[in-house]
């Protein structure tokens, strides 16, 4: 099986009720929809006033895990995910 994990995020803030969205996806050969393993959502209050929020993904292929670090926040979340066999 060949697969592909990507992480997304959201467009950003657009105003004061808005939330920042990451997301883990696979993606698969011959599917033609992205599956979704997780989802992060944070409100403004979470972040870091005038500083960026980043994301970062590590895939460790041996272990089938992806390690999800997401910077910029009042409370950085690092994560990791088992990823489907």
């Amino acid at each position: 099986m060949s697969a592909g994990y990507s992480g997304g995020t959201g467009v950003g803030f657009c105003g004061e009720d808005s939330s920042l969205e990451f997301f883990l996806m696979l993606r698969q050969a011959k599917v033609p929809r992205a599956t979704i393993l997780r989802q992060w959502t944070f409100q403004p209050r979470d972040v870091i006033k005038d500083g960026p929020v980043r994301a970062t993904l590590q895939y460790n292929a041996t272990t089938r895990t992806a390690t999800v670090k997401i910077m910029g926040l009042k409370t950085p979340v690092e994560e990791t995910v088992e990823t489907p066999r």
